[in-house]
C-alpha cells in the first residue's frame, strides 16, 4: 500500500461545497541529522477516496469513545500525519516547509491540528508536503509546492520578486477535482478519478506522466487506456493498479528497470509489468516498486541499492522479484529507499536504509549492511561521509503487535495499531516520534513509543 492507503472510512455528513466550509489559504547549535540523512525524493504515496477499495481493516479492538483515534497514518521524509475517526488531520515532527499545516512553520514534537480541514477520507504525504482527498474528491494539500507548480511560479513571478513557495495551511488544488485516489511524488502527481480513469501531472522528463509526450503537463492529463482502483507514483515513473489484479507502468525506466517490463527503456506509455496478476496492493518509492498478490506475497523491482527490494542484495532488477521469508502480506508501503509491509498476524517488516552511523530503525535486521562514502567535493577537498546502514532482507520489529499500517520516514517509522492509537521510532530530532518529549538530540527512541494525541 501507498504512504497512506485509507482505512475504511465511516459514514459521514454529505458531502458539501468547499466554497462553503473547509480550509482557506494562509497565506544551528546541535548538528542537523537532515545533512546525513538520505534527502531524495519520497517515492510514491497515495490516498485514497470513501469509495475505493481498502486494504487496512478498521480497528479490531474498542477505540476511545471520548476522543478521537488515527485510522490512518502518511509520512514524510520527518513528518507524519493522522487521518483521525472525526475527519480531520494531525501532524507532528519537521514543519519548516509547513507540512504540519498548522501555519507556524516550526518543529512539532506532539501533534497539531491540519488548520481548517475537515470531511477527510484520505491522506497523502511525501518529502515535505502533505494532501487529503475530502470526501467530496477535492484534493487539499500544504507544506512545499511541488516541483511541477514552483516551476510554473517562478516563470510567471517577476525575477525580482522573492517567491514564498510554501503553504502553511491546506488549500484546495483546483485542477483536482471526482478524486477517488490520489499519489504524489516530489516531481509528478497522478489521480484515478471516480470513473476509473488515472490522471497525471508534473515535470513528465522521462514520461512518468504517461501520456505518450515528454512535455511538462501543468493540467492533469488522462493516461489513455487505463483503467484503475490504484495508482503509485516514484521520481519519474508511475504504476497502476487495473480493476482485473494487474500492474502497467510507465515512465522512467533505463536507470535500474523501475517500471518492471524487463527492459532498461523509458516507456512513454503503460506497458504491464512481467509476471504479475491477482495484485491486491501496490507502493512505489524514489525507484522501486512493491506489489502484494492475492497469495499474501511480496514482489519488488527497480533499484535496490539501499537494500529497499529486501531480496538480501543490492543487485537491481528489471522485473518482479518474490521476497523470501514473507507470508500473510496484508499492505505494503515504501519511501524514497525504504519498505515495510504489515501482516495478517498484526506484526510488521522493514528493510532498506537505516540512520546514519547506527542502526536504529531495523534493529533486528538479520542481514544488515553498511558503507561509507568518501571523495573529492570541489574546495573542500576530499570528504568523508558518515556510515550509512542498511539492511537487505526483512526485519521484524521488535515491541510491535496489532499494527494495520507501517510506515517508514527517513530517521523514523511509525505504525498505526489496531485500537486506533499510533507508535513511532527512531529519531526524534525534529519531533518525529510525537510523544510531546522535545526535540533535538537525546530524544531519540529505540522502540515503538506512544504517539501523544
Amino acid at each position: 500500500m501507498n504512504d497512506g492507503e485509507s482505512a475504511p472510512r465511516g459514514c459521514g455528513p454529505a458531502p458539501r461545497d468547499p466554497a462553503q466550509d473547509g480550509p482557506s489559504g494562509i497565506g544551528d547549535a546541535a548538528a542537523d541529522p537532515a545533512a546525513d540523512a538520505e534527502t531524495t525524493a519520497r517515492g510514491n504515496t497515495s490516498a485514497v477516496a470513501d469509495d475505493a477499495p481498502a486494504v487496512i481493516p478498521p480497528p479490531a479492538e474498542s477505540p476511545p469513545a471520548d476522543r478521537p483515534y488515527a485510522v490512518e497514518l502518511a509520512g514524510g521524509l520527518f513528518h507524519t500525519c493522522a487521518r483521525m475517526s472525526d475527519g480531520t488531520v494531525r501532524c507532528w515532527g519537521m514543519g519548516e516547509d509547513g507540512q504540519l499545516g498548522d501555519g507556524a512553520l516550526e518543529n512539532r514534537g506532539a501533534p497539531v491540528v491540519a488548520a481548517g480541514l475537515d470531511h477527510v477520507a484520505s491522506l497523502v504525504a511525501e518529502d515535505s508536503r502533505t494532501c487529503a482527498v475530502r470526501d467530496d474528491g477535492s484534493v487539499w494539500c500544504w507544506g512545499a509546492w511541488s516541483t511541477v507548480d514552483a516551476v510554473e511560479a517562478q516563470l510567471a513571478a517577476d525575477a525580482a520578486v522573492p517567491l514564498d513557495l510554501q503553504r502553511a495551511v491546506p488549500e484546495r488544488m483546483g485542477f483536482w477535482e471526482h478524486v477517488r485516489q490520489f499519489a504524489m511524488s516530489i516531481g509528478s502527481e497522478c489521480a484515478v478519478d471516480t470513473e476509473g480513469r488515472v490522471l497525471c501531472r508534473g515535470s513528465n522528463t522521462r514520461g512518468g506522466v504517461g501520456d505518450g509526450t515528454t512535455e511538462r503537463r501543468v493540467e492533469p492529463a488522462v493516461v489513455p487506456g487505463v483503467t484503475a482502483v490504484e495508482v503509485a507514483v516514484e521520481m519519474d515513473s508511475t504504476c497502476a493498479r487495473t480493476v482485473d489484479g494487474r500492474v502497467l507502468c510507465w515512465g522512467w525506466n533505463d536507470y535500474c528497470g523501475q517500471v518492471g517490463d524487463g527492459t532498461k527503456v523509458d516507456q512513454l506509455a503503460p506497458v504491464e509489468v512481467a509476471g504479475l496478476s491477482g495484485v491486491t496492493d501496490l507502493a512505489a518509492g524514489t525507484n522501486h516498486a512493491c506489489a502484494v498478490t492475492g497469495d499474501g506475497a511480496l514482489h519488488c523491482w527497480g533499484c535496490n541499492g539501499g537494500g529497499q527490494l529486501g531480496d538480501g542484495t543490492t543487485e537491481e532488477r528489471p522485473t518482479p522479484v518474490v521476497i523470501a521469508g514473507l507470508s500473510g502480506v496484508r499492505n505494503v508501503v515504501a519511501s524514497a529507499s525504504q519498505t515495510c509491509v504489515t501482516l495478517g498476524d498484526g506484526t510488521a517488516r522493514c528493510w532498506g536504509s537505516d540512520t546514519p552511523d547506527h542502526a536504529q530503525l531495523w534493529t533486528a535486521c538479520p542481514t544488515p549492511q553498511s558503507y561509507r562514502m568518501e571523495g573529492p567535493m570541489g574546495d573542500r577537498g576530499w570528504v568523508t561521509g558518515p556510515v550509512e546502514t542498511y539492511c537487505t532482507s526483512p526485519a521484524p520489529i521488535p515491541g510491535l503487535e496489532g499494527a494495520l499500517q507501517t510506515v517508514p520516514g527517513v530517521l523514523h517509522a511509525c505504525a498505526l495499531l489496531r485500537d486506533g492509537s499510533v507508535r513511532c521510532w527512531g529519531s526524534n530530532f525534529y519531533g518525529s516520534i510525537g510523544d510531546g518529549t522535545g526535540l533535538g538530540l537525546g530524544h531519540d527512541r529505540a522502540v515503538p513509543t506512544p504517539v501523544v494525541f
